[in-house]
């Protein structure tokens, strides 16, 4: 039975214009059926990539990331972060709670709570902090052990989320902002 279904698909081949017209329907068909099978055992992977690209902004200025990329890499360092405990080192951080702020107002308040935290730091263990960058005397803070390498790291995506979100923040980007400083900051 076998055997005569094997003579069968031999005799229909037999005849050239029935193998040439099955040879070009191959031609035809067998890019789009590779290109579906990589495309099926890849679909993972280019999921990822899909998102990331979803996440990229090219404007004039160049490519960068948007908020939502940095924020995921920040959340996923605050997880790793041991919290500060600022209030034993004597920096007192406290936002003022007067009015309701706008979501920018905010966000440049974590700046100044994270700017004036690392240069309170910096000067109560000597490191000139005056002429640094917050990046530098985060380094340096790490350098001399006072910083772990996922606080600076966190301190670092918490300032480009900052830098990133300054054409237009929105409340849940500077509530974002804020969990992420209050991960890094106990007090």
């Amino acid at each position: 039975t076998n055997t005569n279904q094997m003579i069968r698909v031999l005799l229909v081949f037999e005849d050239t214009s029935n193998f040439g017209r099955f040879v070009n329907f191959l031609e035809v068909v067998i890019w789009p059926l590779t290109l579906l099978g990589i495309i099926f055992l890849f679909r993972n992977n280019f999921k990822e990539i899909l998102n990331r690209i979803a996440s990229i902004d090219a404007s004039a200025s160049g490519i960068s990331l948007t908020f939502k990329e940095v924020a995921e890499e920040a959340k996923e360092l605050a997880s790793q972060v041991q919290p500060l405990a600022i209030a034993k080192s004597g920096i007192q951080i406290n936002p003022k709670k007067d009015s309701p702020k706008s979501p920018s107002e905010r966000v440049s308040d974590v700046q100044t709570e994270l700017e004036t935290m690392l240069r309170q730091m910096g000067q109560d263990h000597g490191i000139p902090s005056n002429n640094l960058s917050t990046r530098d005397i985060a380094i340096a803070l790490e350098q001399k052990n006072l910083l772990t390498y996922p606080q600076r790291k966190l301190i670092e995506q918490i300032n480009r989320l900052i830098a990133i979100s300054h054409d237009g923040v929105t409340d849940s980007q500077a509530k974002e902002i804020q969990n992420l400083r209050n991960a890094l900051i106990n007090n």
